[in-house]
């Protein structure tokens, strides 16, 4: 769900594009490898 609406707030002609970028990543990351955690959890 972040990915999609980091993709569709990204202004290509921003010079933070590729700044903005990597923080999506780390947020898809972030989420994922919590995600993981609760699901061993149960």
């Amino acid at each position: 769900m972040l990915g999609r609406v980091c993709g569709g707030q990204i202004n290509p002609i921003s010079t933070g594009t590729h700044f903005y970028l990597k923080i999506c990543v780390r947020l898809d990351n972030f989420i994922d490898i919590r995600k993981g955690l609760w699901r061993s959890e149960d």
